[in-house]
């Protein structure tokens, strides 16, 4: 399979787009979060809350994640 899949991280509450990551099609959604951790990192934004899909599960962000920040996901 050719292509690429766009991982978009949004602001709900201010409506606008803080972080986005590209992955080849056949990569696993979780590959791609340490892109988005770094695009954060530099624009000094913290996450506090992060809706995600279930394939994000076993990315490095959600199973490393601070205490204080909270993980969204439907069953």
């Amino acid at each position: 399979m050719d292509g690429d899949k766009r991982h978009v991280r949004s602001n709900r509450d201010r409506q606008r787009i803080v972080a986005v990551g590209s992955t080849p099609a056949t990569a696993p959604e979780a590959s791609v979060t340490e892109a988005i951790e770094a695009e954060l990192a530099g624009q000094q934004a913290t996450l506090h809350e992060w809706p995600i899909e279930r394939a994000y599960l076993a990315s490095l962000l959600v199973q490393q994640r601070a205490d204080d920040v909270a993980m969204f996901c439907k069953a």
